[in-house]
């Protein structure tokens, strides 16, 4: 006799990720997420290159990919979340539907390029309410890929979505500052553009310092 498909999907996300992740992996009781995909003016005009630009270049040179980006949301372990995808309109905006309620999520965006290369943004939201507004900048994709790798998923959750406008907004000025050179073609360079800002900025590394230290009082607790 054929066996039933979902129970089988569900028992297999739950070893993955947990039961907290289980209503986000399936897009369950999520809410709606807009905003807009804008890049730096350099980059999209040549979209396909591999040179690194000026961080200076991001404000206020970015400009929107038009109706160039499919858009997706993730949970922060990096699973897709059903159904919650979309395609950027022609001023670049895009509506994402099921997006986990009160959780922190991964949204990213590709970009198409030229010779085959695309360009991959990024950005975290802790979507609330009927629908929240973000946006998917170099800035955001910066302080994305960069927590993930500097904090990682159970300091992200315990953040605001006022937290991380304040992050983002603080590594803006950092990096306009430092006018660092990075390269968003992949995360392995928003990363290491946020590691620089992070040595380099003691507003940007105190922030980040208060994520690892509850994330160590939540471990204490816990034992």
């Amino acid at each position: 006799m054929r066996q039933p498909v979902l129970p089988f999907l569900l028992a297999a996300t739950l070893a993955v990720s947990g039961c907290a992740d289980i209503f986000g992996v399936l897009g369950v009781m999520g809410v709606s997420v807009t905003g807009q995909v804008r890049v730096p003016q350099p980059q999209m005009a040549a979209i396909g290159g591999v040179a690194g630009y000026r961080t200076s270049a991001f404000f206020p040179g970015e400009v929107s990919v038009g109706a160039n980006a499919d858009v997706q949301t993730y949970t922060l372990i990096g699973l897709p979340v059903a159904n919650s995808t979309a395609r950027t309109d022609t001023t670049g905006n895009f509506r994402l539907e099921g997006v986990p309620a009160e959780k922190v999520s991964v949204i990213r965006a590709t970009v198409p390029g030229k010779n085959g290369k695309t360009l991959r943004l990024a950005g975290l939201v802790k979507a609330s309410g009927g629908s929240t507004v973000t946006e998917l900048s170099a800035v955001s994709t910066i302080v994305a890929e960069g927590l993930l790798r500097e904090v990682g998923t159970s300091g992200i959750e315990r953040m605001t979505q006022d937290a991380i406008s304040e992050l983002e907004h603080l590594v803006m000025q950092a990096a306009t500052t430092s006018q660092r050179n990075v390269d968003l073609m992949g995360a392995e360079g928003p990363a290491s553009a946020f590691q620089a800002l992070l040595s380099a900025d003691a507003e940007v590394r105190d922030r980040v310092a208060e994520l690892n230290a509850g994330v160590k009082t939540a471990a204490l607790r816990e034992k």
